[in-house]
Formats: C-alpha cells, sequence, structure tokens
C-alpha cells in the first residue's frame, strides 16, 4: 500500500495494514456514504454518514441524499441507526431543502458543528420517478446548487439547528460549493476546506478545484484563499474528497488522487503534506492506498470509488479511518472501517485499546 522506502515521519507509515479485518458499515435498502465519526464527552461513539435509496441507484446522492447518525459503543461498531439528522423537505424553498450530504462533525469548545452540502433543485424528482442519472440535465440542476452550510448542537444527538444561508458561497468565476472540512488550527484560527467547480464547459462545468478559507469562529465568517490548495497539470480535477490535520509539527491531508496520478496510479488515495495548511503538495516518497482491499478471510475487492475518507483521532493522531465504499461494477455503497497499527504497543490488543480510547 505505500512506497517500500517510505520515510518513517510519514503519520501513516506501516499503520494500515496490508490484511483487512471486514468490517462494514451497510444498510440493506440504502446506500451508505460520507462516513463521519466522533466521540461524545460521555464516551460514546457516533457515526454521522448520508443514505439515500439503493432502488434509486448511485447517482441519486446529488438528488436523494440524508444525512443520518448511528451510535455505539465501541468505533468499530457494531452501530445503532439513530435516523436523519434533519429532514431537507422540512425547509421548503430553502437552499437546502432537497438533500444533505457531504457530512463532518466536528467539535469546538464543547459544542458541536455538522458541516455539510445541501442543494435544492427545480423540484422534478419530487414528482418524477426514473433514475436520477448524469445523463438527465435536471441532475445537473441540483448538483450545480450545491452550497456548503453548517449546522449546530449541543451534543452529536442533537437537536441540530441549521443556518438560513449557506455558509460559504462560490469564489468569483466558479458555480459550487460542496464537500466541506473543518480543522482547528494551532495558531487559533479556524480552517475550512471544500470544492468548487470552475464556469464554463456546460452544465458539468470545467476546472474542480480545492479552495481553503479562515476564520475566527467555527460559524465564520470564512475568507477564502484565492489560490486553489493544489492545482493539477494533466486533468482539470486532480484531488477530492480529503480529510486534513496537525501532527507533529506539519500538517496532513488524505485525498483522492482524482486522475492526475502524482505516483504513477490512479485513482487511489494519495498522503499530501504542508508546512502551513495553506500551500500542498505530495509527500514524497509517495504513500497511497489503491482502490483494492485485501481481507482477512482470504477475499478481496477491487472498488470503483474507495473515498471520502476521515479519521477518529486519539489526542490528535489517527486511530481509526473510515472509508466510503462502492465495489467495481456495483450500484450499492457502504462504509469501510479500519482500525490503524499501534506501532507503540501490541497490535493483537488493538481492538480492545480502541474500545477505550479517551
Amino acid at each position: 500500500m505505500s512506497d517500500p522506502d517510505q520515510n518513517p515521519e510519514n503519520p501513516l507509515h506501516q499503520r494500515i495494514p496490508e490484511i483487512i479485518e471486514k468490517r462494514l458499515f451497510a444498510l440493506p435498502d440504502d446506500n451508505v456514504w460520507c462516513p463521519s465519526p466522533i466521540r461524545s464527552a460521555d464516551g460514546h461513539y457516533h457515526l454521522f454518514f448520508s443514505r439515500w435509496p439503493k432502488a434509486k441507484g448511485h447517482e441519486a446522492w446529488v438528488t436523494h441524499s440524508r444525512i443520518c447518525r448511528a451510535e455505539s459503543d465501541s468505533p468499530l461498531g457494531p452501530w445503532k441507526v439513530c435516523g436523519e439528522i434533519f429532514e431537507p423537505g422540512d425547509r421548503d424553498n430553502m437552499w437546502d431543502q432537497d438533500v444533505g450530504h457531504n457530512g463532518h462533525v466536528v467539535e469546538v469548545a464543547g459544542k458541536y458543528f455538522l458541516y455539510y452540502t445541501g442543494n435544492h433543485g427545480s423540484g422534478y424528482w419530487h414528482s418524477h420517478k426514473e433514475l436520477p442519472r448524469m445523463t438527465h440535465p435536471e441532475w445537473w440542476v441540483n448538483r450545480n446548487q450545491q452550497r456548503v452550510g453548517v449546522a449546530t448542537a449541543p451534543h452529536p444527538r442533537g437537536p441540530w439547528t441549521r443556518m438560513d444561508a449557506p455558509l460559504l458561497e462560490p469564489p468569483s468565476g466558479y458555480r459550487l460549493t460542496a464537500t466541506p472540512y473543518f480543522m482547528s488550527r494551532p495558531d487559533g484560527k479556524c480552517q475550512l476546506v471544500f470544492k468548487a467547480v470552475k464556469d464554463g464547459g456546460g452544465e458539468r462545468g470545467s476546472e474542480v478545484r480545492h479552495f481553503i478559507a479562515l476564520s475566527d469562529h467555527p460559524l465564520g465568517p470564512f475568507r477564502v484563499i484565492d489560490e486553489p490548495m493544489l492545482s493539477g497539470t494533466r486533468t482539470e480535477f486532480p484531488i477530492d474528497d480529503h480529510c486534513q490535520w496537525f501532527q507533529d509539527g506539519r500538517f496532513w491531508c488524505l485525498a483522492k488522487d482524482h486522475g492526475e496520478g502524482f505516483a504513477g496510479i490512479t485513482p487511489c488515495l494519495l498522503l499530501l503534506e504542508s508546512s502551513d495548511g495553506l500551500q500542498w503538495r505530495p509527500y514524497r516518497p509517495y504513500f497511497t492506498l489503491p482502490f483494492h482491499l485485501t481481507w482477512s478471510d482470504g477475499s478481496s475487492n477491487h472498488f470503483d470509488r474507495l473515498e471520502m475518507p476521515k479519521f477518529l483521532f486519539n489526542g490528535g493522531v489517527p486511530e481509526v479511518l473510515y472509508l466510503a465504499a462502492k465495489p467495481a461494477g456495483s450500484e450499492s455503497s457502504y462504509c469501510v472501517i479500519i482500525p490503524l497499527k499501534d506501532l507503540n504497543s501490541d497490535s493483537a490488543n488493538l481492538t480492545q485499546n480502541l474500545g477505550a480510547m479517551s
């Protein structure tokens, strides 16, 4: 899964198992996407995720997705599904009335913030039964209305309060904001990374770029930095679906190499680094996670999509990796949960140790 000459300063080096126990969070009737874990102060684990009916097909994420929560006594599950965080349809004529997606939950000073992508369409999908597909022009109406928003709560169980307006409008020359990821910087600033699609190129748009926005408060206002986080040279869509953290004096990011092929493998998950969290580059030597997993039962899966990485952290150090997964050729998706190796203790006790994380 990594370059054999990997620098040991890499925080993920040797920590992602080559052989993985098959821990999946899946639902019988719904696709699962966008996992985001958090441990509440009372010791319970909460997994925020997106779901939409399998009967609608996988591309219905942009038209029918809802953000939900599951709860467990362990970061590895089993999980009890507790229902939807909020129902977009209860806000007629609002910016997020149709869809909630890409949820990222964080705790700041005892309060919980859920950053997410919302959208509204023309109402077409409320009354038509055909499968939402990218080949349909109404699919792009929902996609191009995406905006990043935030909801707040005193506890992951809620109640959640949403804002009446998006948190981030598109930068000049861009048409949407989506896929937010929030982190508290060591300098006290709040950093929000999001995706935007450049105007031009018809309904799809042209370049897809990730931007960084800074604020003094989790609710903003956020100031968007003009230059994209990372630009490609071979594709209009170099990276996607990312997570970031600060460890050992350096900023780190695990992102999907969407087609740039920085490490000669595409698509894959790729480790990026930064000294200031603003200017990024691929970590060298390259560290990648290909879209293929080998399970401890001897089976394996190749995935069309293995993305939306999120970590559960312990003292700022990644402990468990959560991924959204769509097996090759399938319309169904689920969450893969991978406990990372603890290089400072007996890895055989890792599962027990994770259950006692504080």
